[in-house]
C-alpha cells in the first residue's frame, strides 16, 4: 500500500468497496452449440490514484493475483472458485452486498459456483459435461 495513505483496511470496508466499486460477472466457454464450462468472477476496479484500495483488497483475501491497469484504471478480478475467491465469499457470508442489484448477482454467483462444484469435472475425456443451450 502506498505510504501516502496509512488507512486501515478492513473486510466491512472491502465489502464497501466492492458494493461501490466492483462488479460480478460469470463467463460462460462454449462450443458450438454447447456450453462447456462456467467461471464466476467479481473484479474490482479503481482509478490509478486509489490503487491502494484494490492493494488493500489483494492484501486482505490473501492473494497475489496480479492487478491490471488498463488506461488510467486498476483492476483485481478474483476467480470465485479458486481459494482468493472462497476468502472473498466467506466475508460476504458475513457482510453481504448492500445495493439490490450486487445482492441478486451475489446470490446468481453463489448459484453458479454450486453448479459448477456439482458437476462431473470429467466424462469420456471431456473437461466439462457438456449442455445444450435452447
Amino acid at each position: 500500500m502506498s505510504n501516502l495513505n496509512r488507512f486501515f483496511y478492513t473486510t466491512q470496508m472491502l465489502v464497501g468497496f466492492s458494493d461501490g466499486d466492483g462488479g460480478w460477472s460469470v463467463k460462460i466457454t462454449k462450443r458450438k452449440d454447447q456450453v462447456i464450462g462456467f467461471a464466476p468472477s467479481f473484479s474490482f476496479t479503481q482509478a490509478i490514484v486509489n490503487m491502494d484500495v484494490l492493494e488493500a483488497a489483494q492484501a486482505l483475501l490473501g492473494g497475489n493475483r496480479k492487478i491490471r491497469t488498463p488506461g488510467n484504471s486498476g483492476i483485481f478480478t478474483v476467480s470465485l472458485n479458486t481459494e482468493i475467491g472462497v476468502n472473498f465469499l466467506k466475508i460476504l457470508a458475513s457482510y453481504p452486498p448492500i445495493i439490490t442489484t450486487h445482492y441478486e448477482a451475489y446470490l446468481i454467483s453463489l448459484e453458479v459456483l454450486a453448479f459448477v462444484k456439482k458437476r462431473p469435472q470429467q466424462i469420456e475425456g471431456q473437461l466439462y459435461l457438456p449442455l445444450l443451450i435452447t
